[in-house]
């Protein structure tokens, strides 16, 4: 679960540093959202970041400093990670396709920028996918396949 501890940790610091409006955005994954019998150390960790950033971004101590804290998760994204020569992976790759590290960075900044404006009020989870875009499944159930 080493990929967690950044996320929990800055997570943390933001909070307690007493600023009064800001937002966090943590990066899980679509590995959170779904299971990956290719990869389940990673599945396990992205779903830890995805369950924390759910919980704290509805705790008192968030919400009485008008913080929100976002979290999304892309689905596969074109870095060295795609390059595994695992059947069941590609597979799923080739079903899914894949999101240019632009476009992820697009999605972040545009949600920063709602959220400073505050055309955005509340903590969202989003999931992004390369042929239907971000979509908001913050009230959704979280699905348990791909």
């Amino acid at each position: 679960f080493f990929f967690t501890y950044g996320v929990l940790y800055g997570t943390e610091l933001f909070i307690q540093r007493g600023i009064d409006r800001g937002v966090v955005i943590n990066v899980a994954s679509a590995g959170g959202l779904f299971p990956m019998p290719w990869s389940p150390f990673y599945s396990a960790s992205k779903s830890a970041v995805l369950g924390y950033s759910r919980s704290i971004a509805d705790s008192i101590r968030v919400r009485n400093k008008n913080l929100l804290i976002h979290c999304i998760c892309p689905s596969f994204v074109e870095t060295q990670m795609i390059h595994q020569p695992d059947k069941e992976f590609q597979k799923a790759i080739q079903q899914i396709g894949i999101l240019s590290v632009q476009y992820v960075t697009s999605c972040i900044t545009s949600l920063i920028e709602d959220s400073l404006v505050q055309t955005c009020t509340r903590s969202k989870l989003i999931h992004i996918q390369p042929k239907r875009g971000q979509i908001d499944i913050t009230s959704q159930r979280v699905p348990s396949k791909l």
